[in-house]
């Protein structure tokens, strides 16, 4: 109980040194006369009676305090801009210096940390240091220890909405912005070599999990394993977000804690004893860095090195106080990981699950006894023991946290993890497995990725359900205070720690006896036939697919033809979300495409394509003849050079036989203009028997209507309306020679140019065409059986 105390005095000084400045002579004086105090007391013949321990503790606990203020005025320099920010809001200046962190890629974007060395702004070189925050596109290949020249403007962080931009980045050092400079790479390999190689580990790993899974599955395995969540589209992550499940896509400690138990197992009968405690931590501690050594992965870390060191050295570890050690030691270290929302969330769990798991397990077992024996409640409880009172035990202390933050609430976050939380362990165990496998054969990698693919859909599947509901049945909004109040209410009469011996290789052979072997045939084999039931549903059904994928502001398509080709148009401007949406829709097994339709390489429809060509085998590429001349193009044709995808440029019209009377042309346009991009976007005309579809690209009305009369027959059942429904797109003319039955209009929601434009809506509804807006149904799957066109969205409006 002392322990608890003086780690609540040590946060509770760092969260007070945040709010007052005081001269370091004050808490000088402060700490001297509590150590006198203490001393003093330590010393009385009366030292052991009650209220002399009191008294002491209290002295004792306003002696942390006061180091724990002492220590945030120690870090509060950092939070004062630096001589780098000087130049901030004001002209473009020359920058050079090292990355030193991890890139962190985003859908559209990487953010590299670059710690700055010299400056450059007229003419002369100048010694300035700093950090600062650079942003490049997604497809630029930089690494932690590049050293790199930028020429860009710096910008100050803004704050955004009810969050502090700002404060967040002054915590970690960093004052300044530079949104896309201009990069010269000057050197590689110029940061630690240690962390260069489990950077590159941690990329091949990353390599290996999206080579043997589809997408999103394979970005939710990299966020459990690797703590990256980059690739995860943001719907799907606001979803997480909305059921209170997010946590899972995120390095947690259990990962920490199997690995902890399999290396002491090992170590400690292969080893020598202190030999094997090194191993341990610097193993444990390796890993710890890998996954990006946020919070929640440096406090397993320091719990299972404590739980190492317990067991080498022939002593009991003792979960509280190795908890509030890691508080100790990590708030030593940085003491802003106060303010870090990963860091309250992972000690609140922790805490939680310590204090109230067997409380909770012993009162449900004292409560059943009451109606059935005690050998039956005893069964039921340890049936619930890893699903629901685990669940139970971390909500009690997480979930005000979570409200507190986010100021709102559904009782459905609870039904949500106690649905996800139980399949967690099959993830971890089995996606581990199969991308260590995949390490050593890709074709086995993905065998094994299959199981493990059956419980990550089921994750995603069960979180968008529930997601749906919370938006149907709407949350609570809570005011902050109510969290607070009920932090204290829970501390004033709840707080009845209790001893919690954790023995990892205890852990294991309970693990062995429980009965979890005697179960594994009879879940290998349900997970089999479900298996076998899915890759029948994935079959040709001898109908032609075409969907039109939500992709925000931006054109993706989705052609499967009757024998199972597979043809992708475009790739839109976000390849997490084109990457999910292929994901859901081709089998996981296979990751083939046969052709792909680049339009014209604007980024609104290229950008997403290439991660597909890395994650898929396409058999070709179908584009128009021009010269690359923007950055993202050149990438692109580097990427198929790269990859020795054949290319075939469409200079003249061209027909293709796609297989059971299917077939599509594909025209280049007639009236280029070389200044404007759209007017050079091929056109596809795709024809099955009774149905036709038209793919207009980003030709507008004035360039199909050419095409028209060239002598090319434009009739189609359904029409993609060129450019996102701009106010050029359509006109009488051109729906009188389409005559369409239905028009799709590829748009991201709320975007800045307007589209679709008011005259297109309304010359579309004149024509008494069927309107469908990926902004407001999402994707749009139209399904030809060769005579008629059958519509699902995948919402109403």
């Amino acid at each position: 109980m002392t322990l608890f105390y003086l780690a609540c005095a040590w946060l509770l000084g760092i969260y007070v040194g945040s709010l007052f400045h005081l001269p370091a002579w004050s808490m000088g004086v402060a700490i001297g006369i509590c150590l006198v105090a203490f001393s003093v007391l330590q010393r009385t013949p009366h030292a052991q009676h009650p209220r002399s321990r009191a008294i002491a503790i209290v002295s004792l606990c306003l002696l942390v305090l006061f180091l724990g203020l002492w220590r945030y005025e120690l870090a509060r320099p950092i939070l004062v801009p630096g001589p780098l920010a000087a130049y901030n809001d004001g002209e473009k200046v020359t920058l050079q210096g090292i990355v030193v962190n991890e890139p962190v890629a985003r859908d559209r974007s990487t953010n590299l940390q670059v710690s700055v060395s010299q400056l450059k702004s007229d003419a002369n070189w100048e010694s300035v240091r700093g950090q600062v925050l650079v942003q490049v596109p997604s497809y630029a290949t930089y690494r932690y220890g590049d050293e790199l020249e930028l020429y860009g403007k710096l910008q100050s962080p803004q704050d955004t909405g009810g969050f502090s931009y700002r404060t967040y980045l002054a915590r970690k050092g960093i004052h300044s912005l530079l949104p896309y400079p201009r990069v010269t790479l000057l050197a590689r390999n110029r940061g630690n070599p240690l962390l260069a190689l489990l950077y590159a580990l941690k990329r091949r790993t990353r390599r290996v999990i999206v080579a043997i899974l589809p997408e999103p599955e394979a970005a939710l395995l990299t966020g459990i394993l690797l703590g990256s969540d980059e690739g995860i589209p943001r719907s799907l992550m606001d979803k997480f977000r909305a059921t209170g499940t997010a946590h899972i896509i995120a390095i947690s400690g259990f990962n920490i804690t199997l690995i902890s138990a399999a290396l002491l197992r090992v170590f400690s009968r292969l080893l020598p004893r202190y030999t094997a405690l090194i191993v341990s931590i610097g193993v444990i501690a390796c890993y710890a860095i890998l996954v990006g050594a946020e919070p929640p992965v440096v406090r397993a870390a320091i719990m299972g090195s404590l739980a190492a060191l317990a067991l080498i050295v022939g002593r009991q570890s003792h979960a509280l106080t190795s908890l509030f050690a890691a508080a100790w030691w990590m708030t030593a270290w940085q003491p802003f990981l106060l303010w870090d929302v990963s860091f309250q969330l992972s000690f609140a769990a922790s805490l939680g699950l310590i204090v109230y798991a067997g409380k909770l397990q012993k009162g449900a077992e004292n409560v059943l006894c009451r109606f059935v024996s005690v050998e039956i409640a005893r069964k039921a409880v340890q049936l619930l023991q890893d699903t629901f009172f685990t669940t139970c035990a971390a909500m009690i202390t997480t979930l005000p946290l979570l409200v507190y933050h986010f100021q709102q609430f559904s009782p459905l976050s609870f039904f949500a993890n106690l649905m996800i939380l139980p399949v967690q362990p099959a993830v971890v165990y089995l996606g581990s497995t199969a991308a260590m496998a995949g390490f050593i054969s890709l074709p086995l990698g993905k065998w094994l990725s299959w199981v493990a693919w059956l419980f990550l859909t089921y994750t995603i599947r069960m979180v968008e359900i529930v997601a749906q509901w919370i938006h149907t049945s709407g949350i609570v909004r809570v005011p902050p205070q109510v969290p607070l109040a009920y932090y204290a209410f829970l501390f004033l009469i709840a707080w009845q720690p209790t001893r919690n011996i954790l023995s990892p290789k205890a852990a294991i052979q309970r693990l062995l006896h429980s009965g979890m072997v005697r179960k594994t045939g009879t879940v290998a084999l349900a997970v089999a036939v479900i298996l076998v039931w899915v890759a029948v549903a994935n079959l040709p059904d001898g109908k032609l697919h075409v969907a039109f994928l939500d992709v925000g502001q931006g054109d993706a398509i989705l052609v499967q033809t009757p024998t199972g080709s597979r043809l992708l148009i475009d790739g839109g401007p976000s390849p997490a979300l084109l990457l999910s949406a292929l994901g859901r829709r081709l089998p996981f097994w296979d990751r083939r495409i046969d052709f792909i339709l680049l339009s014209h390489p604007h980024e609104d429809h290229l950008l997403g394509l290439l991660s597909v060509v890395e994650r898929y085998q396409v058999r070709q590429v179908l584009m128009g003849d021009a010269a690359c001349q923007s950055p993202l193009c050149v990438q692109w044709q580097q990427r198929l050079e790269e990859k020795g995808i054949p290319v075939l440029a469409v200079a003249h019209p061209m027909q293709i036989d796609m297989g059971d009377g299917l077939t599509m042309e594909v025209l280049p346009s007639v009236t280029e203009d070389a200044s404007n991009l759209d007017s050079v976007s091929l056109v596809a005309h795709l024809t099955w028997r009774e149905t036709s579809f038209l793919f207009a690209g980003d030709l507008e009305a004035e360039g199909l209507l050419a095409l028209r009369d060239a002598g090319w027959l434009l009739s189609s059942n359904v029409l993609k309306v060129s450019h996102h429904g701009s106010n050029q797109a359509v006109n009488e003319a051109l729906l009188a020679a389409v005559d369409p039955e239905i028009a799709v209009i590829s748009v991201g929601a709320g975007n800045r140019f307007g589209h679709p434009a008011a005259t297109t809506l309304s010359c579309l509804e004149e024509a008494g065409v069927q309107v469908l807006r990926t902004d407001e149904v999402g994707t749009v799957d139209v399904v030809s059986d060769g005579q008629r066109c059958q519509v699902r969205t995948d919402r109403t409006r």
